[in-house]
């Protein structure tokens, strides 16, 4: 049974390419839509190794040049978990390889096309994040800017 939440629950998320593709994944939790691998950042950890920690759990991928994109806030219900807040970093990635290994928290996996990301079944935020990732320098959510207090 899950605690009653007293805080926002910082993720973080990465949309990864290799040579040309972006990797999606299927999950449990994703109600049978495509979502970037990504989870939550422990106690203690920066945010550069919870990305890294997740996506090497989730995919068993090592990812290089992790760049941040963007933060979007979930309030309310996420597929099948309610009352819960999240708040989600996105990062866009490059994997050194496109040899997937996944864990028991998803099902299955897709390469794909920069140019078909958005024509496949996606949760709403993962949607969003691809669809201001397609805006590029047009997007206004995009920052460059991250600072570390540690």
């Amino acid at each position: 049974m899950r605690m009653k939440q007293v805080f926002p629950e910082p993720t973080v998320g990465a949309l990864i390419f290799y040579k040309g593709r972006a990797l999606l994944v299927k999950g449990k939790q994703s109600n049978d839509l495509y979502v970037i691998p990504g989870g939550h950042i422990e106690v203690n950890e920066t945010i550069d190794h919870a990305l890294r920690r997740e996506v090497l759990e989730e995919t068993g991928l090592h990812i290089k040049k992790a760049k941040l994109f963007g933060i979007q806030e979930c309030i309310g219900t996420l597929s099948n978990i309610k009352n819960r807040h999240y708040i989600f970093i996105d990062y866009i990635c490059e994997s050194t390889t496109d040899k997937v290994v996944l864990n028991n928290e998803h099902k299955m996996y897709l390469w794909i096309k920069k140019s078909k990301l958005l024509e496949q079944k996606l949760n709403r935020y993962t949607k969003r994040f691809i669809e201001e990732y397609m805006n590029g320098t047009k997007s206004k959510y995009s920052k460059k800017i991250i600072f570390n207090y540690y």
